[in-house]
């Protein structure tokens, strides 16, 4: 459970070797390549036009596996990942050109998806052309007439009866209904041209909004010649769709390549790190300790005597060491939320072990329900049982496996099951013993600030700064403890004794924290006035403990609400409509609690974390380790 002991490497080998060289590192994988500055008679490849090339041609055969998968109804899931040996996975990696399957499959996507707007066109055309099927004449018709002229066009349904009125006081112009929708008429007007004026003036008068139609024949015609084109259409959509499915066929091929592909890049980045004269090739770089002489015996095996090694510890404070962590299996689940912050300094201390008990816990009193905690807990074993999802996603299932049984104790704690459902027993009445939750929650925050200050203290003396230790840690320990306990003496009514004590401990800590926390300044005023000001950050702690308060917060708003959805139901329950609408409330409503309160507790808790807790002794800011292999995706090679 701490950061892995790095040893650094420097290893000198002839640059004929160097292929073999690469390929053996990238087979025992456990290795870090430092970047390295040029020196004299030495020189360092540049590779950005292959790298740029790779990375090309890697994301081009990644679309067309995942359009494939889609294809196929697979999706972008990874059903099962094969295990492959590094030399078979070279040797056909290598060996397999699907170049001209990926261009086809591209461009199969590409035609279908214009044929596809095509049709979506087409449908368009269609249905503006649908109310106007009744009209006998061909379209191309409709403006030809020297002394008369013809328009179509719409106007509101409830102005049918004054228009035709209008109409039927003119001479030689005629309204006909053709259609009619929800709440438009669709018309077609012929008027004499000597009426123009009088038409027109009708027609502004009541709304009418011509409509232009292009076409060579009837609009049923048209419509029929429409219906075949999107057959046609639809016939070749189809005719695409049988070809991609048998494209798919190839698909472990591509996925083979891929990895083969995402191997090579990870080999011409590591050659941009590597310093070469003309007969030599210096490699610098990093191998877990504990590795080293697996490492050595494997170089010693493979070229005897031809090659030169050296190595030491590395440097604690040296910042060009990579972090890698390795943990129980418990804290390994919670891996990412220290990743998401920042990677730990290699002088530093691995804090997932130190955040997971207690992220764990709270999590738990956000989301506290039985119910809940049993929904979470059924959804991720199915998840996990599924093998729908990659490796890469299965530890944040299941960091939400372990967290449902947070979910659920917490629930038995405060009795509630889907928001009171079911009464079980309570160690909590959610309902009266809110003051109880508040000094919980407060408790909380006092263990988890003071553990973190523990652990500053921890790092200090372990390096060596045992005063800092006093002055950083010990005495805001007494300073804190003591007004705390000053006052928990006061609304306990302890001796006067216990209150002097308590009183005497606290001075003694901020009179400490006035005299050592300006100890870096020049002068006696500047040492005085930062000392001051580090007492003030005594502010900054309160706020802190504020903040636990949404331990409580959340937990009573999730619990509230989802009581507040039992009552909404409770009322309907009286008739068989009312039950009928009531599930399908019960099951919306407390299925966007569950969301709301799992959201709430990931969300509120990693701020709790992140902010009160880390910045007490966590920075980071360090460089992950990064083993020579790609992170596998589909294929995973033997050890």
């Amino acid at each position: 459970m701490a950061i892995v002991n790095m040893t650094k490497f420097t290893l000198f080998t002839y640059h004929s070797d160097r292929e073999r060289v690469l390929s053996l590192l990238q087979k025992f994988n456990d290795v870090h390549f430092a970047k390295q500055t040029i020196q004299e008679d030495f020189r360092i490849e540049n590779h950005q036009k292959e790298l740029t090339a790779l990375s090309k041609d890697i994301q081009n055969l990644a679309r067309v596996i995942s359009l494939l998968k889609e294809e196929t109804g697979q999706g972008d899931k990874e059903v099962l990942m094969r295990q492959m040996s590094y030399e078979e996975l070279i040797r056909k990696g290598f060996s397999t050109d699907l170049t001209r399957l990926r261009e086809k499959v591209e461009e199969l996507w590409k035609e279908r998806e214009m044929l596809r707007q095509d049709v979506l066109n087409f449908q368009g055309q269609k249905k503006e052309l649908d109310p106007w099927k009744n009209l006998q004449l061909p379209l191309n018709e409709l403006h030809q007439a020297k002394t008369s002229k013809m328009c179509l066009g719409t106007i509101r349904g409830m102005h049918r009866d004054a228009l035709m009125k209008e109409f039927e006081k003119l001479n030689f112009a005629h309204a006909q209904v053709l259609t009619s929708g929800r709440s438009l008429l669709n018309l077609s007007i012929v008027y004499l041209n000597e009426e123009s004026e009088e038409v027109e003036e009708v027609l502004k008068k009541y709304g009418f909004t011509e409509v232009e139609l292009d076409g060579q024949k009837t609009v049923k015609e048209e419509m029929q010649i429409i219906d075949e084109e999107i057959s046609i259409k639809q016939q070749r959509i189809s005719g695409i769709h049988n070809e991609l499915i048998e494209a798919s066929k190839f698909l472990s091929e591509m996925e083979l390549r891929y990895e083969y592909l995402r191997n090579e890049e990870s080999r011409k980045k590591a050659k941009e790190k590597i310093l070469q004269s003309e007969h030599v090739d210096i490699f610098k770089g990093y191998v877990p300790t504990d590795k080293k002489e697996a490492l050595e015996e494997l170089l010693q095996f493979n070229f005897g005597s031809e090659y030169y090694w050296e190595s030491h510890e590395a440097k604690k404070d040296d910042p060009q060491v990579p972090t890698m962590l390795k943990n129980d299996k418990f804290s390994e689940q919670f891996i990412d939320l220290t990743y998401l912050y920042a990677v730990p300094k290699y002088n530093e201390i691995d804090p997932t072990p130190l955040l997971a008990p207690f992220y764990w816990i709270f999590f738990g009193m956000m989301a506290g329900d039985l119910g809940y905690g049993l929904i979470l807990l059924g959804l991720t074993i199915f998840l996990l049982k599924s093998k729908s999802i990659f490796p890469n996603n299965k530890r944040f299932v299941k960091f939400l496996f372990l967290l449902s049984f947070s979910v659920m104790i917490w629930g038995v704690l405060y009795g509630s099951f889907f928001g009171g459902l079911i009464k079980i027993p309570a160690v909590f009445d959610t309902s009266r013993d809110i003051t109880q939750l508040l000094i919980l929650s407060l408790l909380f925050g006092f263990i988890q600030l003071f553990a973190g200050l523990g652990i500053q203290a921890y790092m200090r003396i372990r390096d060596g700064h045992w005063k800092d230790a006093i002055y950083d840690v010990f005495f805001w320990y007494m300073a804190i403890g003591g007004g705390i306990l000053l006052l928990v003496s006061g609304m306990a009514k302890f001796s006067n004794t216990m209150k002097l004590i308590s009183k005497i401990i606290m001075i003694t800590g901020m009179i400490g924290i006035v005299l050592t926390g300006g100890r870096e300044g020049k002068s006696i005023f500047s040492k005085l006035v930062g000392g001051l000001y580090s007492l003030y950050n005594i502010s900054g702690y309160i706020g802190d403990f504020v903040s636990y308060t949404r331990l409580m917060a959340l937990g009573l708003a999730g619990g509230f609400i989802g009581l507040a959805v039992n009552m909404i139901v409770g009322m309907m329950w009286n008739s068989t409509v009312g039950k009928v609408v009531g599930i399908i409330v019960f099951i919306v409503f407390h299925a966007f609690n569950i969301f709301l309160s799992v959201l709430s507790a990931y969300v509120h808790t990693a701020r709790l974390t992140y902010v009160e807790y880390f910045g007490k002794f966590y920075e980071g800011g360090g460089e992950a380790f990064e083993p020579f292999q790609s992170n596998p995706k589909y294929i995973r090679i033997k050890d």
